[in-house]
């Protein structure tokens, strides 16, 4: 699995997570910026392949194989003061940490709004029926939607939650990826003493050759019935299965989705919520209660005044006029410069903030041969691209262009190791 979480909260959620029939504004994350994420993962271990992961620690700790128990950070600052989020902590009635809000605006054009998920912990199995119990909402307000909280067990109004999905309760929605003993005593609880000397001594009797250096024992047994592509490849010790979060909402009217997540009862252990690339849709049900037929209004709709009008870029960041950008190579190179880096990232900003259509073509000086200078230029174009889709420009909206070298400017030829990035019309 591989995780990227450098991209702009803005483009990230509306290039990833939206899907059909609904349009997304005023985006924001409360947290660090190192809580949200896009994943991608060559095979379907949790049931997805794409999307973003919340988290209330470091997202970039998730992406390898499970070889600790606990791993615990942060999604909060902590040189801020620290406001819980009221409708999780109303939701699970406890204390919550590292608590991590994404949150936006979004008009469905149909009357159903759903998307899917999967919750994962390093809480699972130790803490199962416990205190410790982190747990997130998926809160929905907007017309006759007061408050609605979307992540519910199927066919019931019970909230997922490490205490209600797990090996004992609901199991056949629970994947297990945890081999590892003795880490939970690392928690406070009343018997601790009494129970981390059982079973130290016990594991020092018939499991010392599994003894971990960090304090806690693996089971080679254990670890044998797991899915072996999912412990290589991913740190959480349980996940759920994939789960739909879905409500009946109005056509073409606005509504805000809050969807919080929090280490609960202390700020260890880290949980995190993978949300499927594409999945926030909205699709015609005409088995709703009372369904109305509705018109389509995506031709009239004033997208900037219905959502309040988005926050413009920053003056500083914006580009002259006629936005363009020209990135200069040395000499048979393809490689991007911290220098050049700078022009981009000001580029990108422009063009997540205006989206179009872009052309990049690379160029090069005239003294390879024309197949050579054509391969570079084309290295070039593609380098750069690269490096705008991971600021977050669509890389659908972009395309490549190459060039042999026959034009190039003999007096200055250091001018012609280059690449030019401009709008184009459709």
């Amino acid at each position: 699995m591989r995780i990227d979480s450098r991209a702009s909260i803005d483009s990230v959620v509306d290039n990833v997570l939206v899907g059909q029939g609904v349009r997304i504004g005023n985006v924001r994350l409360t947290g660090l910026r190192t809580s949200l994420g896009y994943f991608a993962s060559d095979t379907n271990i949790i049931g997805m392949k794409r999307g973003l992961l919340l988290s209330t620690g470091n997202v970039d700790s998730v992406a390898h194989a499970n070889i600790s128990p606990g791993t615990s950070g942060i999604a909060a600052d902590l040189h801020q003061k620290f406001r819980p989020d009221k409708d999780l902590a109303r939701e699970c009635r406890c204390r919550v940490y590292d608590q991590v809000v994404l949150e936006f605006d979004f008009v469905p054009s149909h009357n159903t709004a759903s998307f899917r998920y999967c919750f994962a912990s390093e809480e699972y199995n130790e803490y199962v029926g416990s205190a410790f119990n982190d747990a997130f909402v998926f809160m929905l307000t907007g017309p006759k939607v007061k408050r609605k909280n979307m992540a519910l067990l199927p066919g019931s109004t019970a909230r997922v939650a490490i205490n209600s999905v797990n090996l004992r309760r609901r199991p056949e929605l629970y994947v297990n990826n945890d081999y590892f003993l003795n880490y939970g005593l690392l928690k406070n609880i009343a018997q601790q003493p009494r129970i981390f000397f059982l079973r130290r001594w016990w594991n020092n009797l018939f499991n010392r050759k599994n003894n971990s250096p960090l304090g806690f024992y693996t089971l080679a047994g254990e670890k044998k019935k797991l899915n072996q592509t999912l412990v290589n490849n991913v740190e959480y010790d349980g996940f759920t299965r994939v789960l739909t979060a879905s409500a009946y909402v109005q056509p073409w009217q606005l509504y805000h989705l809050k969807l919080v997540l929090g280490d609960v009862g202390d700020a260890i252990f880290d949980s995190g919520v993978f949300l499927e690339q594409g999945s926030l849709r909205s699709e015609k049900d005409s088995t709703e209660p009372g369904f109305a037929e509705y018109r389509d209004q995506s031709r009239t709709m004033n997208w900037d005044s219905i959502f309040g009008r988005l926050r413009p870029v920053p003056n500083t960041l914006v580009p002259p006029a006629l936005p363009t950008a020209t990135v200069t190579f040395g000499v048979d190179e393809y490689t991007i410069t911290l220098k050049e880096r700078s022009k981009l990232d000001v580029f990108a900003q422009y063009a997540v903030a205006h989206p179009g259509k872009l052309q990049i073509q690379g160029f090069t000086d005239n003294t390879g041969t024309r197949s050579h200078n054509y391969q570079l230029s084309l290295r070039r174009a593609l380098t750069v691209m690269y490096y705008l889709a991971n600021r977050g420009v669509p890389r659908s909206y972009m395309q490549c262009l190459g060039d042999n070298g026959g034009n190039a400017n003999e007096n200055r030829p250091a001018d012609n190791r280059r690449v030019e990035v401009q709008f184009i019309e459709e």
